[in-house]
């Protein structure tokens, strides 16, 4: 077998590292191979690990479930890969040499040798294809069995898959993202016996000034109306990214517009107001079991030439409307980065010009919606409410 040139080397090397790489990506995203965040039910107090039905707080751990497979299959994959690339190079270079002295000594050549040789260069083309078959046999195994599923007959009302992790950032996103941000959060020991089934949440802080900040300082100017205009919207979309979520969760929620209509008929315009009052008061207005509290710590945005970020802090507090006690509080941070490396003086103006383009408004919406949905998977899964709003919803049915 012949040796094939430094280029087709370097992108048999190439190619392996891509294929290995897309290999991890399938068995992290798609088939769920990993599991790196393993969720228990400790005690508050001795942080020992409880048993299923029993009440405490939630607690995340790290594990390595699923690493070292994922990691072995994937050199395999690589080296299957960088070995099919590099034996196709060196068939194909043989093939041009042994053209090449076929044109020069095609009349002194004897036909038996030259018959010989070509079973021997089919020799490397075999282990190739063959090499190929097995290599690509899962996906195409994998890909058969997809196509064969009847979807129309296949039922509703399954156990969902991931519904607790599904759109959770685990420790590879924030790795891959450049997000440093994380969620602190601590549940109430007796939320799971009397979890709020009604709830309200109220008008959203912003604790800045209402200004567009960039590294810290003001870029546009803005009187105190607009910075006053400018604090609430910031808030409200926080405030709509969360209550987004929560209505696709096991409670009812009270529309946003209802609750701005009855706190402002009754004189609660700002948030010195709105701590005022009591939770229990608030509850009768509304006819809530529990209240919503927000407020939006950080909402700004960093910019140095090669690197961009949207950041938005948000902490919430659940409290019942019962006795005024908090059920549940969480604090979330979300960097929505985007880094751009480059050498060259005029791929480094190129990369910062994209990188200010990266800070518009959809990509500062999308960190929003994400930190609102970051604090409600935390939010556990209130199993009481599950099986009463199935036992009314089927009562109501049958009283018809």
């Amino acid at each position: 077998m012949g040796r094939p040139s430094k280029t087709a080397r370097r992108l048999g090397l190439l190619a392996g590292l891509v294929a290995g790489e897309a290999y991890s990506i399938y068995a992290t995203f798609i088939a769920h191979a990993l599991t790196p965040v393993t969720v228990y039910v400790v005690d508050r107090y001795t942080h020992r690990q409880l048993l299923p039905g029993q009440i405490g707080d939630i607690e995340e751990i790290f594990n390595w479930a699923g690493l070292v497979p994922v990691l072995i299959l994937s050199l395999i994959v690589s080296g299957l890969t960088w070995y099919v690339i590099r034996v196709t190079a060196s068939c194909a270079y043989q093939y041009r040499r042994q053209t090449v002295a076929r044109t020069d000594e095609i009349h002194t050549y004897p036909p038996s040798r030259a018959a010989a040789d070509n079973r021997i260069a089919r020799k490397p083309a075999a282990i190739t294809m063959i090499l190929s078959m097995l290599l690509a046999a899962p996906f195409l195994l994998a890909g058969c069995s997809t196509a064969s599923t009847q979807y129309k007959s296949r039922q509703f009302f399954l156990t969902e898959e991931d519904s607790t992790t599904h759109g959770r950032k685990a420790w590879y996103d924030r790795i891959i993202e450049v997000d440093p941000g994380g969620a602190k959060f601590t549940v109430a020991a007796d939320y799971q016996q009397v979890p709020p089934k009604k709830i309200a949440v109220l008008p959203f802080t912003d604790l800045g000034q209402g200004e567009f900040v960039v590294d810290k300082l003001p870029l546009l100017p803005r009187n105190d109306q607009e910075r006053a205009r400018w604090g609430w919207s910031h808030a409200n979309h926080v405030r709509r990214a969360f209550a987004g979520d929560v209505a696709t969760r096991e409670f009812t929620l009270i529309p946003l517009l209802a609750i701005d209509a009855v706190l402002a008929d009754r004189g609660i315009t700002d948030f010195d107001k709105l701590s005022a009052v009591s939770p229990m008061e608030i509850g009768r207005w509304l006819h809530a079991d529990a209240l919503v509290y927000g407020e939006v710590v950080d909402y700004e945005a960093y910019y140095g030439l090669l690197i961009a970020a949207w950041r938005v802090t948000a902490r919430i507090r659940m409290v019942s409307t019962s006795d005024g006690h908090e059920l549940f509080s969480c604090k979330d941070t979300r960097y929505s980065t985007n880094v751009t490396p480059a050498i060259d003086p005029i791929d480094i103006v190129i990369n910062s010009v994209v990188n200010v383009i990266e800070l518009r408004d959809i990509t500062l919406a999308r960190a929003e919606q994400e930190v609102g949905r970051e604090i409600v998977l935390r939010l556990p899964v209130a199993e009481l409410n599950v099986s009463d709003f199935k036992t009314e919803a089927l009562e109501q049915e049958g009283s018809r």
